[in-house]
């Protein structure tokens, strides 16, 4: 990562540090199995935050 921030940005590098991430990133997800919980408590979530944003009143303060 600090690598980055010291090299001067071209294509190479920004390809570079893309594989990079791309290859760790890779290494910590496990590649087969059921993401099925994964994504019900994602659509719970986002459900929850919809509901904790409907009251919200966001009209101008100067509109009465």
């Amino acid at each position: 990562m600090l690598g980055l921030i010291l090299l001067p940005m071209t294509p190479v590098t920004a390809l570079g540090f893309s594989l990079l991430i791309g290859f760790l990133w890779l290494a910590t997800v496990p590649l087969t199995g059921s993401y099925t919980g994964v994504w019900m408590i994602a659509m719970g979530l986002g459900l929850m935050a919809t509901l904790l944003h409907l009251p919200i009143n966001d009209t101008p303060l100067d509109a009465k």
